[in-house]
């Protein structure tokens, strides 16, 4: 997916692209998708073979490092991506539309990817990607898991919150999800 892709209305549309095609392996049958990019891993590190050195600078990164570590995988075991697509720095607001802008690239995304278990981190991969489902309550969906086009989809809090509030909860139920679903 490149840039062209995003809708002429986009104002973000000429910012860099996060991470979009996912950096994982093509062998292993795990996405993991998140909010949005952080500025702070578009490092040097991060155009090289430092990935995991990259996320260790942001609270996202690290809890996906305690996870992954939990789960008994690598960064390079796992795709990887974001909801929104373009880098929309953390001190702005997310304005209306963009998640609405980014879904069908999201929809492509996982099609080409084709990942057999999908695990979500925060509120708004609920929101897009369940609309149905999601009535303005997140946390009572937190650890349940739905279907999205025939893949099980297990839901989680933000990455970052994860990190913050020391919630090993989270890694282990991930882990039987990934054990459950065959995909570790």
């Amino acid at each position: 997916m490149d840039k062209e892709e995003c809708p002429e209305t986009c104002q973000y549309k000429h910012t860099p692209l996060v991470i979009s095609e996912g950096f994982g392996s093509y062998e292993r049958a795990i996405l993991f998708i998140a909010n949005r990019g952080d500025e702070r891993v578009l490092q040097p590190a991060l155009f090289g073979n430092e990935h995991e050195q990259a996320l260790l600078e942001v609270d996202s990164g690290r809890s996906l490092g305690q996870i992954l570590k939990h789960c008994g995988i690598k960064l390079k075991d796992i795709k990887f991506t974001n909801i929104l697509k373009c880098l929309i720095p953390q001190t702005e607001k997310i304005p209306d539309g963009a998640y609405r802008s980014c879904e069908s690239r999201l929809k492509t995304q996982i099609e080409n990817l084709n990942p057999k278990v999908i695990v979500t981190f925060g509120e708004p991969c609920l929101m897009y990607m369940f609309p149905d489902i999601y009535d303005g309550s997140f946390m009572n969906k937190v650890g349940n898991v739905y279907d999205y086009h025939n893949r099980p989809v297990l839901i989680e809090h933000h990455l970052s919150k994860i990190y913050r509030l020391k919630k090993p909860n989270e890694a282990e139920r991930i882990k039987r999800f990934l054990i459950q679903q065959k995909a570790i």
